[in-house]
């Protein structure tokens, strides 16, 4: 999920040297894929650093599933070349490349990692699934025709509706993620008076994907409802960046992603033994949307 949490991960002053590194994050109903690896690396110092310095591709790794009893073994994958030449968001780690297993919710995975003597290992619970209630403004199905909402209008929206089964406080990480191609993408704040991106990179970072990849983050303390407990999302136009197409990944975050992001010194706190860093999980819903230009009076 987050290069940009690894490439931070540099200064020989905050870190000692060659400590081992890991970030990442299991998503719900999802593989580990390569746009969502798990980085495994090292610190080094930031004098005359190189990416590929950070990288440990030769390492066994695998993702022990508590209630199966089964291992999956995970295999590395950069694009540090590819990034070199076109400048693509980066995406370097261990990913699972028969995709066999699929994250499930409420269930318990251990990450392992043989560096030689020892082993570096993290345990993540997946949250509970909850149900989403949405307007016609939105769908789950990216096959289909997306339905259009005019850019003005977005604050005017009936708030997504979150339903989950207990009233404690919660955090989520919201992905706004446009799905253009850069030479197709129109900023909704021309830049310089340039209506689209210059070039791959002016519409997503190396490090994070940003502006194409906008995330925010929210915490909700859910209210009574019924028999149940609601969470009332609200979308803000501020929160988009282009015209067109659009992802809109919501992920309920769990306790080692929430406390690497909002602890001091979290990278201590993400639940990473024989490391720093995190390893996180996510239950995510997504729900596609298109962005259309305010229409012309």
């Amino acid at each position: 999920m987050l290069i940009s949490s690894c490439v931070e991960l540099i200064s020989e002053k905050k870190y000692p040297n060659d400590y081992f590194v890991v970030t990442g994050v299991l998503n719900s109903n999802n593989p580990i894929t390569k746009d969502y690896p798990i980085f495994i690396g090292r610190t080094i110092s930031i004098n005359n650093y190189y990416i590929k310095d950070m990288v440990l591709p030769d390492l066994m790794v695998y993702i022990f599933d508590i209630e199966s009893n089964q291992r999956h073994y995970l295999s590395y994958y950069d694009n540090i070349s590819e990034s070199i030449n076109t400048q693509p968001y980066l995406r370097i780690g261990y990913y699972d490349q028969n995709e066999d297993l699929i994250i499930r919710h409420n269930q318990t995975y251990r990450l392992v990692v043989r560096t030689g003597i020892d082993s570096i290992w993290a345990e993540t619970i997946v949250p509970n699934e909850y149900s989403v209630e949405y307007s016609e403004m939105f769908t789950t199905n990216i096959n289909s025709i997306f339905p259009s909402i005019i850019y003005d209008e977005i604050d005017y929206l009936e708030p997504i509706k979150i339903f989950v089964e207990d009233n404690k406080e919660m955090s989520f990480m919201i992905e706004y993620y446009c799905l253009e191609e850069w030479q197709n993408a129109i900023w909704i704040l021309p830049d310089n008076k340039n209506e689209t991106p210059k070039s791959l990179q002016d519409y997503e970072n190396i490090l994070n994907a940003y502006p194409r990849r906008n995330i925010v983050w929210h915490s909700y303390k859910p209210e009574p409802f019924n028999d149940t407990f609601l969470i009332k999302l609200n979308i803000d136009k501020d929160d988009f960046i282009f015209y067109g197409n659009y992802r809109i990944r919501i992920s309920l975050i769990d306790e080692n992603t929430f406390n690497f992001q909002n602890k001091s010194s979290g990278y201590y706190f993400g639940g990473i033994f024989n490391g720093i860093g995190y390893l996180g999980s996510a239950a995510v819903f997504d729900l596609y949307t298109n962005i259309s230009l305010p229409q012309k009076k």
